[in-house]
């Protein structure tokens, strides 16, 4: 939809609002987006332009900001507001996701992909097996709403960024990314070889930083989209043994994705980090224990971790169905997400029982600890700063 048909025969705007919205469309159209098409944010220009003030969130908070201008102008940007952008805020809009580490299918990735289609969305999904993406297109019958791409997320980032400029060109934008791709090395710190900590670093944390550092130059113009990323309630339970080097990676994918969030937030550009808890997956059935370097002294801790998760594969009590439908919902702003506040930089969505209980978990041993510890804690600075 160019911008200029934004504003039907059908709207109930004025005789001065339309020629002076096809005025303005005019004067404006270059900034809309690369691709010439409309997006509310795109409208938010207009109003920031023309307001100097934030894009308010509802149409009675635009009155103040307009004082200044004279009765028709003000008139139009209201008339404006109302009719236009509060019903394309209303309204569902078809979104093109891009989704990486899609060919397993038991992963969240496949699943993702089967969700976005369910709800009329445009998909372009990609992993590393061409023969897995190919199957994947079979099981959606090759409809013309998704898309695959061969995509390896440790590959270099001029590889990356041609993958994802080929994305773009399929339907001119991309307004979801999701960073899935990821994968487990368990083993105990000193048996593990150094270079399985790096692969698990390459592939939980600078690939996905690559992705989102190539998706960005596209998002940026169009001051719109969301960025996903897929963290672990791992990060709060790093002292089970054997899980440290996957802890390790996601707690610095956390780290990265909450900064990223305040980044980039002014931009028009949301980040939705999850911490999902332990889901029926085949991620341990994919993730080597290694075992590189026998100590004896690790006898018994290694027959126990290697026993423990072997366990866990095919009984995790997480439903990754629903754990993507409430993902969709959320990024749509539908379902379960309807009434529910965006979560804030620094914050992240838990699901799954088991996120919940080691979230407080791993709150009431911090709080115990510094409770503990408060003398020392609160005998560092300065006496001129203390508190």
């Amino acid at each position: 939809m160019f911008f200029q048909d934004v504003v039907s025969e059908k709207m109930p705007l004025s005789r001065m609002s339309r020629i002076l919205f096809r005025v303005i469309s005019r004067l404006v159209q270059p900034r809309w987006s690369q691709d010439g098409q409309f997006s509310i944010s795109n409208v938010s220009l207009l109003v920031l332009d023309l307001s100097a003030e934030h894009y308010p969130t509802h149409a009675l908070d635009v009155l103040p900001c307009l004082a200044c201008f004279p009765s028709i102008l003000t008139n139009f940007l209201y008339d404006f507001y109302t009719n236009v952008i509060l019903v394309n805020m209303t309204t569902p809009q078809q979104l093109v996701w891009f989704i990486t580490g899609t060919t397993s299918t038991l992963g969240f990735g496949a699943h993702l992909v089967s969700t976005a289609l369910s709800r009329g969305d445009l998909v372009i999904a990609t992993g590393r097996s061409q023969e897995k993406l190919d199957k994947l297109l079979e099981k959606h019958g090759r409809t013309d709403n998704l898309r695959v791409l061969q995509l390896d997320v440790t590959s270099s980032p001029d590889i990356v960024k041609d993958v994802v400029n080929q994305a773009v060109a399929f339907w001119g934008r991309i307004d979801v990314a999701v960073n899935n791709a990821g994968n487990g090395e368990l083993g105990l710190i000193e048996e593990t070889d150094t270079s399985a900590m790096r692969r698990q670093f390459e592939t939980n944390l600078f690939g996905p930083v690559e992705v989102m550092k190539a998706i960005l130059p596209h998002m940026r113009p169009r001051r719109s989209g969301t960025i996903v990323v897929l963290g672990s309630r791992s990060i709060w339970i790093g002292e089970t043994p054997g899980l440290v080097h996957y802890s390790a990676s996601k707690a610095a994918l956390h780290a990265m994705a909450e900064g990223l969030a305040s980044e980039v937030s002014h931009l028009g550009i949301r980040v939705l980090l999850l911490a999902p808890g332990a889901f029926r997956t085949d991620i341990y059935s994919n993730s080597p224990f290694h075992q590189d370097n026998f100590i004896s002294d690790y006898d018994d801790l290694r027959a126990a971790c290697t026993k423990r998760f072997a366990g866990i594969a095919g009984h995790e009590p997480g439903d990754p169905v629903k754990a993507m439908e409430a993902l969709v919902d959320v990024v749509r702003g539908e379902g379960v997400a309807v009434g529910k506040k965006w979560p804030e930089p620094g914050t992240s969505l838990l699901l799954g029982n088991d996120a919940e209980r080691d979230f407080y978990k791993r709150f009431e041993k911090l709080k115990a600890a510094v409770s503990e510890w408060t003398d020392v804690v609160r005998g560092m600075w300065y006496p001129d700063n203390a508190i």
